[in-house]
């Protein structure tokens, strides 16, 4: 587990194995919803979908404040890697009931 005398390189090898899928997602989300929405919507539809993503960082951002404090430490990346797993776990929780849910309908 990386620590204080991490190597930098590990660190950005790390970064962009964590920060290329998620841009790939991006794309697969917006091909999504574009395919899902009518063309006389399709302005309101990214609009809101950019809007969500706002909200969805500036969140973060604010997660991150609570989490790490006023100095990033390993302590703090800690909590936020937990912090993380929690949330990940309520929405993997969610998806599941949501999907048994609209099975029984």
């Amino acid at each position: 587990m990386p620590d204080a005398d991490s190597p930098i390189p590990l660190l950005l090898v790390i970064s962009a194995m964590l920060g290329l899928p998620n841009g790939f997602n991006n794309m697969g989300n917006q091909s999504a919803m574009y395919a899902a929405t009518p063309a006389e919507r399709m302005g309101a539809a990214s609009g809101l979908y950019r809007t969500s993503q706002y909200v969805g960082a500036n969140l973060a951002a604010a997660l991150l404040a609570l989490v790490l404090g006023v100095h990033a430490d390993d302590a703090g990346l800690h909590r936020m890697g937990l912090a993380v797993a929690i949330l990940a776990g309520f929405l993997l929780v969610a998806s599941l009931l949501g999907l048994l849910r609209r099975r029984r309908a």
